[in-house]
């Protein structure tokens, strides 16, 4: 896989639709808070084991089950990711989406995180 599509300190954000394994459906990275094209090598993989190039991605993995065996429809947070010894806060938002052409429509997460904790 190509280096630059992993979640890492200088390319952290982006939006990524997920099942509720954290498998990748859909993802597009974020840059200078534009969205770019759609990152098609990573559909299929786990964005926690597989993407999140952070050191406490099981974290957020354990917030995002969390959520997905909740009755919540969106959670915002903000999140701390360790990269060695430094700590990026990134903000998280999740919302639960419905797709009627997806077999087990309602089983996607739409994983939202952007630079900064504005």
């Amino acid at each position: 896989m190509n280096f630059a599509s992993y979640i890492t300190a200088p390319n952290r954000s982006g939006l990524f639709e997920l099942n509720n394994d954290g498998t990748v459906l859909y993802s597009r990275f974020r840059q200078n808070n534009e969205l770019l094209n759609a990152s098609a090598e990573l559909v299929g993989q786990n964005f926690f084991e597989e993407i999140a190039g952070f050191e406490n991605a099981k974290d957020l993995r354990r917030i995002f089950n969390n959520f997905v065996k909740s009755n919540q429809f969106t959670d915002n947070f903000v999140f701390d990711c360790r990269f060695d010894e430094k700590t990026v806060p990134v903000r998280v938002m999740m919302v639960r989406a419905f797709e009627n052409s997806y077999p087990n429509h309602g089983d996607i997460v739409i994983l939202d995180i952007r630079n900064g904790t504005y």
